[in-house]
């Protein structure tokens, strides 16, 4: 299973994002397409907080949200590859300062087919807090539907 990039990443990737004309850098990732699973022997597993995210709410019907922090004494691209699935080529492509992820689920109103998923990174631990998590469990179904109506 794969799924297509079909945004930039915001703010550009690097130091200075913004140019002489305050205009924000397309960094052009959007139409990457990228596996969402990874075959282990007979198991299939979800690769990162994408995979995770849409193999959860295929197998439970409803949107889900997920997050994740690399553990301590884990460096990011070793938890990219031992928790999270990714190859050694897979997570040597991967912002390596980023410490804390969160993606959630966009389903059709019925909950039958997934949509997308959001996701968001941080370099910072303990961004995606309970709170935060509150507030888009309550907006997350009206987003789905704004986005297919």
């Amino acid at each position: 299973m794969k799924v297509i990039q079909l945004t930039d990443y915001y703010p550009a990737i690097g130091e200075n994002y913004l140019n002489d004309e305050d205009e924000v850098q397309i960094n052009k990732f959007n139409g990457r397409i990228r596996k969402v699973v990874r075959k282990k022997g007979k198991v299939l597993k979800p690769i990162g907080i994408v995979g995770n995210c849409i193999t959860k709410s295929i197998q439970s019907g409803e949107a889900n949200i997920i997050t994740a922090e690399v553990l301590s004494g884990y460096s990011t691209r070793r938890f990219l590859k031992e928790k999270m699935h990714y190859s050694e080529s897979e997570a040597s492509r991967m912002t390596l300062d980023r410490k804390s992820y969160c993606g959630f689920t966009l389903m059709n109103r019925t909950q039958t087919d997934v949509l997308g998923v959001l996701f968001f990174d941080s370099s910072n631990k303990k961004v995606f807090s309970d709170n935060f998590i509150e507030k888009v469990e309550m907006y997350l179904p009206r987003v789905g539907e704004i986005l297919v109506s």
